[in-house]
This record gives structure tokens, C-alpha cells and sequence, in this order.
């Protein structure tokens, strides 16, 4: 079993795995389970395929893969889950903690070895960030037992160094980095400000998986009911007595009683309980009293002590609760009950002091701030590898590179998606008030990182910025793309939604060398667009918003590619042949009637993980996805209007009987006028 692989067939998704496990309690089989499903729109069948077996191909490994289904019946964890007792960012966690995996019978736990890469490359370069090239060349050396972790880390840390690339030998391992990269920020353990895997190591829940490593050894018990082995790693209370009693002193303070109880062992001393929750100065040490009335335990010579012992769990305190339940007994009960008391009167509390405690800083543009910002549209046609020399040939190439935010641009992105929104909220001091905050967007997300960083290039990348209405998404930030000779925007513009969160973020913390009310594009921020040509009627870029890019075009250089050498299914002509003369063919008279730059192939059309996908796949398994993948684009971009010149119409009238042909006789399924491959050809 390959080190990082997991089950990708479905995403997760909170709302749409919770009606499942409903779909599943209340169904009497499994046909009915798929019924429900398709009826709730939950699965989408393609035309004319079987409407049951879907649920055991697809959904059963992914709940099982998150200890929700055990292959007959829901388990615990997925009652938790549906009754709300354990979030979504819980659940991953313990998943991710206790998940293991088997290779050449050593058991090795996946987040564990990304915690020791993440920590030595902190250690050796105070950075971090892993690669998806780099999580690759761990695996792989780690999978043939040519290197262990320390060792990879220092090639991580020479490549960084001198610019060099891994030299990865044979198949490439499954990396699914993109799938851990979104699990570590469901769990909340990735850095916010990173758009890469990059566990924050600062983190005290990092710290307490750490020495639960540390103890335990990999195991493959199952994961299914609640208490994992990290569950029962977690420490219980020390009780002030070994009875059960609970004395209710100090009546006058019940209010108070689960504040208490959860600053104690979440947050705070006696003393700073007596003061900040209290507000109260009483001789006989009021909250000593009731934390002793309820059997907990203040004694500072226990080990563990009381005080913060679940400090690490913050943000994690259903796992906390469950745990105490579990317990039956009648004290850790009471705790439970008080902590989740707490929790859902402090849900909606006022969040405008968040981060008064952060050191004041001062940041000085004469001598800090680094220039040379400017705006970037890297296009190309489908495939090339636009976002591929993005981050590696422009910003890893970047000594001075800081954090990256990402978005991705479609028709119904709006402005408010980009620079952020006002949105209502309860006021927990007063619930029939209303309160507004603001929820920010990238651009303003990235703006506030580069003002804070002055040190640093931040990177705001927009993926396909020509498929959403990039005049409108922009708005009034169209006038800050003019820059000077030093990277900064030419004009300024007032805007009270970026205004405002800057100001929430930054007074009374940090002393910045910008203007929070007349804003203007700091010299150390990009801006980089990518932009497919062929799509570039979905929305088209005017003049005057395109004058204000750099343009680049990529290349598409097929023959120095990944998969220049990969052989396509059923045959024994190149990936790099294949799309030349495809590409040839497109752009001939015969290939389009049209000009037909735009629709050619790219050379990373098919991404690593597919062709992983086809290599490990039987013969025809292969050719299919190969086919889905290619010939539906041919058939339905390319050659829609003149399908005769490429395939056989008479014998060929529908997408599927293309591809269930290309299954069983390859590349002979295109007309002989494409030169494919000659020594192949066979009469059709």
C-alpha cells in the first residue's frame, strides 16, 4: 500500500457526508441507501449506467477510510459526528493522528513523518513549507528504503539551497497532496497564512501529538469507535478526593460555575479566575472553593496538574467532552457538561480583542520595505503547465518569497468574494442584537500579509482570471494596478471594507508605513493571473485591464516534459508523439477548418496522478481513462464541427461507443489521415 494514499473518490464535504450517515440510519439495504442518494442529488449517475453498486465501489471506502462505516453498519464515530458531538475539524484530527498505513510490513503513520519534515526543515531553514516535489522525493525514498526522513529533509534543504532538482527513479509514488494539503487545514493544524502543507508547529496541540508519538508505536486497531489510542493517550482530572461527591458551595456563584471550570483547565490560574471571570475580591479564594466543592482537584504538585491541562485542545474541546462522557463516571460527567455549558453561552462572543496580545512592531518603508511589485498574466493552452512554472520557476526562484494566497476566478465570483463582505452576527451579550463583521477576502488577505511583511514578496495568484468578470470582480482595485517605477500603486482609492479590516487587524498592534484609509498596492505585493487562451471568450479582458499586465507566454514543451516518455494505452507510440501529431493535425486545414492554436493539447493535460492512475490500471482500465480524459476533449472541443476528418462517422456516432472502441483497439480508432502511428495501423 503506497505511504500517502488515500481514498479520493468523494471529497469531504460536511453537509453532503452528514445526509449520507441520515440516508444510511434510515434505510433498511443498501439499494434503498442509493436510491435515496441519487433522489437527494447527492450522486449524480451518468446516462445509462446501472443505478446501484455505486455506494460499495465509492462511498463505502471513504467512510470507512474516516471510522464512520464499518463496511455493514454506521459506528460510533459517525453518531458522534451526526449529532454535531464532534466537528468536522475533530474528526479529521483524530483521523490524521491515528491513520497508518503498511509498507513492506513496517507501519508507519503519514502525519507523523510530515510533522518530522515540517520541524527539521523549521530547524535547518526557518521555513516550513512542503512541496509537493518534495513530499514525492520523502516518499519515494522512504517506500524503497533508500533514505529515512533526517536524510531526506537535508536533500530538501541542498535543493532549496542551490536551486537543484529530485531525481525521483521509476514509478512515482502516490503523493494525493493536494487531498493532505486540505485535510491539515480542516483539521486547523496547517499555518492559515500558507497555501502549501505547512503544519504550525507553534501550535500546543502539535505538541501534545508529538509526545503521543513518541510513546506509542503505529498500530492498525481500527478507528472506529471513539476511544483511538490518542484518545486514551489524553489525560483525566486528578479529583480533589477519590469519592464522587459533589459539595455545591458558594450558590450565590452558579453563574459562574462552568466559566470556571473550563478557565481552569483550559485557560487560566486560580488567581487570573478570581480577577478576569470573578471580577470579584472576596477573602476565602472564591474560585479555590468551587472548583474544590466539585471534587477538581487544585493542587499543583499533581502530575498532571489541573491548571490548563487541556490547554493544547483548544478549538478541539469535543474531543475533551466526549472523552469525559466516556468515562461514566458521575464527576468527569459534570465537567463534561460544564465545559459544553461554556462553549454554547460563549459561541458567538465578540472577537475584537482576539489578538491584543501580539508585540507592537514597527515597519519602516525607507529601508525595509522591498520593491519591485508588479501585475502578471502567464497564459497558455490547456495543459502547458501555467501554474507549474508559477510556483516553481517564479516564486520559488524568489529568495525573498513570503506566503501565497490563491483564488480561483469563475462566472458568479463577485467582488464581495475578492476584497470581502460585512456579515451579521449574534451579539452574545444581547441576543436580539445584531452585530456586523467583516469576513475578508484573498485580495484583502494579502494585502494586510504584505503590509506586516514588508521583508517578504506576498504572492496572490488568481487561477483562470479570464472565467470570471475580472472588470467587475475587481472594481474599484482596478485603479491600484497602475504602478510605479518602484512597485507601488500610482493612485489610491478609499474603500471601507478593506479599510476597516486593516484597521481591525493592525491599530493598537503594530505600527505599519502605510496608509489604512487611502489604499494603494504595497511595492512587495504580485498579482499573477493564469489564463487558458482557449477559454478566453468566457469572459474577455478589454484593453485597458490587460495594459496594466505583463504578459507571458508558456510554451508548451512537450518533449521536455514529465511525461514526455509515457506510452499511451494499447500502443507503443509516445505521450510526446501522440500530442505533436494530434497538435499538427489540429492545426491543419484538416484539424479545424478554423484557427486552432488555442485548442491544441497541452503537455500536462493528463496530470501525474492520472497517468499514476493508467500505469496502475489493467490494459483497457487504462486505455478508458485515457479515452474519458482525451477523446472526450477531441470529440466535444476539437472536432465538434467537423468530427469526419478525425474519426470514422459512420461507424462512430456517440462519445461512448468512441471510447468503448478506443478500449479494445487504441489509437486505430482515429481516421488514417492522422499520422499516429503507422506500424500500428490496422484496417477498421
Amino acid at each position: 500500500m503506497a505511504l500517502f494514499t488515500i481514498d479520493r473518490t468523494v471529497n469531504f464535504e460536511e453537509k453532503k457526508v452528514k445526509n449520507v450517515i441520515k440516508i444510511i440510519q434510515n434505510s433498511k439495504n443498501i439499494e434503498e441507501i442509493e436510491d435515496k442518494m441519487i433522489a437527494q442529488k447527492i450522486v449524480t449517475l451518468r446516462e445509462n449506467t446501472e443505478p446501484h453498486g455505486f455506494f460499495k465501489r465509492r462511498w463505502s471506502t471513504f467512510l470507512k477510510e474516516f471510522g464512520l462505516y464499518d463496511g455493514i453498519k454506521l459506528t460510533e464515530m459517525a453518531q458522534l459526528y451526526v449529532n454535531d458531538e464532534l466537528s468536522t475539524k475533530e474528526l479529521t484530527l483524530l483521523f490524521l493522528i491515528d491513520r497508518v498505513v503498511s509498507h513492506d510490513k513496517q507501519l508507519m503513520r503519514p502525519l507523523e513523518i510530515l510533522l518530522k519534515v515540517s520541524e527539521g526543515l523549521k530547524n535547518q531553514i526557518g521555513e516550513n513549507s512542503i512541496y509537493e516535489n518534495d513530499l514525492i522525493y520523502v516518499i519515494s525514498k522512504i517506500e524503497t528504503g533508500e533514505e529515512d526522513v533526517s536524510s531526506a529533509i537535508d536533500k530538501i534543504v541542498s535543493n532549496r539551497k542551490f536551486g537543484t532538482r529530485y531525481n525521483v527513479e521509476g514509478s512515482i509514488p502516490p503523493c494525493h497532496y493536494d487531498i493532505w494539503k486540505n485535510l491539515l487545514k480542516t483539521s486547523d493544524i496547517n499555518d492559515k497564512n500558507e497555501n502549501n502543507i505547512a503544519i504550525d508547529l507553534s501550535l500546543p496541540i502539535i505538541k501534545t501529538i508529538y509526545n503521543y508519538y513518541k510513546s506509542s508505536k503505529p498500530s492498525q486497531e481500527g478507528n472506529y469507535e471513539f476511544n483511538s489510542r490518542f484518545v486514551s493517550f489524553i489525560s483525566l482530572p486528578k479529583k480533589a478526593n477519590e469519592n464522587n461527591s459533589i459539595l455545591l458551595k458558594r450558590k450565590s456563584y452558579k453563574d459562574f460555575y462552568s466559566s470556571i471550570i473550563y478557565n481552569y483547565l483550559f485557560e487560566m490560574s486560580i488567581n487570573n479566575i478570581e480577577a478576569n471571570v470573578l471580577n470579584a475580591k472576596e477573602n476565602g479564594n472564591i474560585p479555590y472553593r468551587i472548583l474544590q466543592g466539585f471534587n477538581i482537584s487544585t493542587n499543583r504538585n499533581d502530575n498532571p496538574s489541573n491548571m490548563r491541562l487541556y490547554f493544547p485542545f483548544k478549538g478541539y474541546e469535543g474531543i475533551i467532552i466526549n472523552k469525559l462522557k466516556k468515562t461514566e463516571d458521575v464527576i468527569y460527567s459534570f465537567i463534561a457538561s460544564s465545559i459544553k455549558g461554556y462553549l454554547d453561552r460563549s459561541f458567538n462572543a465578540d472577537e475584537a480583542e482576539e489578538e491584543k496580545q501580539n508585540p507592537k512592531q514597527l515597519f519602516e518603508i525607507e529601508k525595509d520595505r522591498i520593491t519591485g511589485g508588479y501585475n502578471k498574466i502567464v497564459y497558455g493552452i490547456p495543459g502547458c503547465g501555467k501554474s507549474h512554472h508559477v510556483l516553481y520557476n517564479i516564486i520559488e526562484k524568489d529568495v525573498n518569497k513570503g506566503s501565497i494566497f490563491r483564488t480561483t476566478f469563475y462566472p458568479d465570483y463577485t467582488n464581495s468574494d475578492f476584497i470581502g463582505q460585512l456579515i451579521p452576527k449574534l451579539n452574545n451579550k444581547d441576543e436580539s442584537a445584531i452585530l456586523y463583521d467583516i469576513q475578508s477576502g484573498p485580495f484583502t488577505n494579502a494585502l494586510l500579509e504584505a503590509l506586516l511583511n514588508p521583508n517578504k514578496k506576498i504572492y496572490l495568484i488568481i487561477e483562470e482570471i479570464n472565467r470570471g468578470n475580472a472588470a467587475a470582480v475587481f472594481g474599484d482595485i482596478f485603479q491600484l494596478l497602475d504602478r510605479d517605477q518602484n512597485g507601488s500603486s500610482t493612485y489610491y482609492i478609499r474603500n471601507y471594507i478593506i479599510s476597516a479590516y486593516l484597521h481591525k487587524k493592525i491599530d493598537d498592534i503594530y505600527s505599519v508605513d502605510y496608509d489604512l484609509d487611502d489604499i494603494q498596492i504595497p511595492s512587495n505585493l504580485i498579482l499573477i493571473g493564469t489564463m487558458n487562451t482557449s477559454d478566453q471568450n468566457v469572459f474577455t479582458l478589454d484593453t485597458a485591464f490587460k495594459r496594466r499586465w505583463k504578459m507571458e507566454y508558456i510554451k508548451n514543451d512537450i518533449e521536455n516534459s514529465s511525461f514526455a516518455k509515457e506510452l499511451i494505452p494499447l500502443s507503443t507510440i509516445t505521450w510526446s508523439d501522440f500530442v505533436q501529431k494530434i497538435n499538427n493535425f489540429i492545426l491543419s486545414d484538416n484539424g479545424l477548418d478554423i484557427n486552432g492554436e488555442d485548442k491544441q493539447i497541452g503537455a500536462y493535460f493528463i496530470s501525474s496522478l492520472e497517468w499514476d492512475e493508467i500505469k496502475n490500471s489493467t490494459p483497457k482500465e487504462g486505455a478508458r481513462i485515457f479515452a474519458e480524459k482525451i477523446l472526450s476533449y477531441i470529440w466535444n472541443d476539437v472536432a465538434k464541427i467537423n468530427r469526419d476528418f478525425w474519426f470514422d462517422s459512420d461507424k462512430y456516432r456517440t462519445l461512448e461507443s468512441l471510447i468503448d472502441d478506443f478500449t479494445e483497439k487504441g489509437i486505430t480508432v482515429f481516421n488514417n489521415n492522422i499520422d499516429l502511428n503507422p506500424k500500428n495501423k490496422k484496417d477498421k
